[in-house]
């Protein structure tokens, strides 16, 4: 267990380091954000290794019998932490709601069959998505209008799979269109203006990384 956790922190270390290098040697935008992205990574390796840490040492048995109860409780959790960000509460605050959020989020994730392969794929595929997002930057690109499309595409292909049109073609698309909404957030965080709030912006990427993880099944 101890050797899993330095092994995905070691990569997420590397990966940190990494990204530091590449806005450095880009366009201003990305070096007066990269003090900012710092604590945005720092802050979602943290939580990242929260929900890990969750996922791997809670009892199945308990999860499935609660599984409800941790739903609720993730919704309400986004929910205060929406709220609190309207409201402009303390970075703090926010910092241990998210936390407990992280905690919930890896119970939830706890009852799939998700192995160390599955997690290093969604780690490739977040730091390929990250590099086209600081791409799209440099390129003078702004995502954002284009945001609401694939939102809603996105909507329409779970819909579908609500309704009980699920195949690999299916899944497959999810798992794109949630890949593009790294692409799409890096390019919203590097041109928003945050005021310092560095738990809303790690917030989103937390939830890309959630949301891959739950396509991904061994």
């Amino acid at each position: 267990m101890k050797n899993e956790i330095k092994l995905m922190f070691h990569h997420l270390s590397l990966f940190y380091l990494i990204i530091i290098v590449i806005i450095l040697r880009m366009d201003p935008i990305l070096i007066r954000k990269a003090p900012f992205m710092g604590m945005v990574f720092a802050n979602l390796v943290f939580q990242s290794l929260v929900a890990y840490t969750t996922a791997v040492k809670i009892d199945k048995k308990h999860v499935a019998e609660n599984v409800l109860f941790y739903i609720i409780a993730s919704v309400l959790l986004i929910l205060t932490l929406a709220i609190m960000s309207s409201y402009n509460v303390n970075i703090p605050a926010k910092f241990i709601v998210f936390t407990m959020y992280s905690v919930v989020a890896g119970v939830l994730l706890s009852t799939r069959k998700t192995g160390l392969q599955a997690i290093r794929e969604v780690g490739a595929i977040f730091g390929a998505m990250f590099i086209l997002g600081i791409v799209s930057i440099q390129l003078k690109i702004d995502l954002r209008p284009y945001f609401p499309i694939l939102a809603l595409i996105l909507l329409g292909v779970l819909i579908s799979r609500f309704i009980g049109v699920e195949n690999k073609e299916t899944s497959t698309i999810v798992s794109v269109l949630l890949a593009m909404f790294v692409v799409f957030d890096t390019n919203n965080i590097l041109q928003k203006d945050y005021d310092g709030d560095f738990i809303q912006a790690s917030l989103d990427y937390f939830l890309d990384i959630i949301s891959l993880m739950s396509e991904y099944e061994e």
